[in-house]
């Protein structure tokens, strides 16, 4: 087999195998010959047909079985839908959003004919956008690209849509609604900050404190907070914001307990009205619950949390919509999920579901 001129003899490899998978020479589940036999195909050396395979392999076209050899995967051949989830930018390694959207790819959820790629670059990682979109655009097996939405800008969205397939935000921009493009998103809303206010004005009270993670680093707590503003400012309602660390989400909750601990003692004039929080893990409650009552006994602390029953859903309804835009790309999608939510009381351990605009309390 001859090779034309391309940029190395390695892209020319794997362009030429991946085209060979993608047409079927290389059956689905069948065995590749050895390196040196692809190496002898080739006319290169076994070190770059070694290469080629790694990148592959990546792209989930090929998989290696220890003492078998080299695999096509059946997924590529089959025609099913090849996702790239792109979480761009993130602030820490230990992330809840990380293991939240990496559900996305659960086995327990992910069609029979998905496949997902999961790249995740740190803030403080040296690379480009350009050069990870580069990337993406050589891998002809994908069919969809999947991103967070936070830390990119209107310039930056029009990048993924010059890409060769179509690309599905999740969430909303620190850098404003971006009115200027239309482009596929979803949102999962962060509700229950409206109905928080609700119950604590049905209660009587007329001023409240909101404690809230960092607005710009993740979209749902800036979200929250607007949802709150709004609905203090319609219900006559008095709001201080008080703004958590910017590091507060890759605390362990020991550390978050001392924080809050801190915060109770030193800073009471704060915790003089009721208290709604958001942005806190389900297993930091009860602690956080104890060391509430015994600052403030006689003022409800509210913590909305999301119905966990109904974040499958939401997963399914990214599925629902990665297949829609493959089928028809120039259509586009804008989509705002909304969940059930459970107020949690940290005063009284009481709670409460919000579903369809109605409160009730849970026993």
């Amino acid at each position: 087999m001859e090779l034309l001129t391309a940029p190395t003899k390695t892209d020319q490899v794997t362009s030429a195998m991946r085209g060979s998978i993608k047409k079927g020479v290389y059956p689905s589940g069948s065995r590749l010959r050895s390196v040196r036999d692809l190496a002898g195909e080739f006319g290169v050396s076994p070190r770059i047909v070694s290469s080629a395979l790694e990148t592959l392999e990546f792209e989930r076209l090929v998989r290696r079985e220890q003492g078998r050899g080299v695999f096509v995967e059946a997924l590529a051949a089959a025609g099913g839908i090849e996702v790239y989830m792109l979480l761009w930018g993130l602030k820490g390694r230990s992330n809840n959003y990380i293991d939240e959207v990496g559900k996305l790819a659960s086995p327990k959820l992910l069609p029979e004919d998905f496949g997902f790629l999961t790249r995740t670059v740190f803030a403080d990682e040296a690379t480009s956008l350009d050069m990870e979109l580069a990337k993406i655009d050589q891998m002809a097996n994908v069919k969809c690209v999947l991103a967070n939405l936070e830390h990119f800008a209107a310039s930056d969205v029009a990048k993924f849509q010059r890409l060769h397939c179509p690309a599905i935000f999740i969430g909303d921009s620190e850098h404003g609604p971006l009115d200027s493009l239309e482009f596929n998103r979803i949102i999962l809303s962060p509700q229950g900050g409206a109905e928080a206010v609700e119950l604590l004005a049905r209660q009587g009270h007329r001023k409240i404190s909101l404690l809230v993670g960092d607005r710009r680093a993740y979209y749902y707590h800036g979200k929250f907070a607007r949802t709150v503003e709004a609905a203090c400012a319609q219900a006559g309602l008095g709001l201080e914001t008080l703004e958590l660390p910017k590091e507060i989400p890759d605390w362990s909750f020991e550390k978050m307990r001392q924080y809050f601990r801190s915060l109770l003692e030193n800073h009471p004039a704060n915790f003089a009205t009721p208290l709604v929080v958001y942005g806190v893990e389900l297993e930091a409650l009860d602690d956080l619950g104890a060391l509430w009552r015994e600052a403030a006994p006689d003022l409800p602390a509210i913590i909305p949390q999301v119905d966990s029953a109904y974040l499958d859903g939401f997963y399914r309804r990214v599925h629902q919509m990665i297949r829609e835009v493959v089928a028809a790309p120039g259509k586009v999608q804008n989509v705002d999920f909304v969940a059930p939510v459970v107020l949690n009381d940290l005063r009284l351990g009481g709670k409460y579901r919000c579903e369809a605009g109605e409160t009730t309390a849970i026993n």
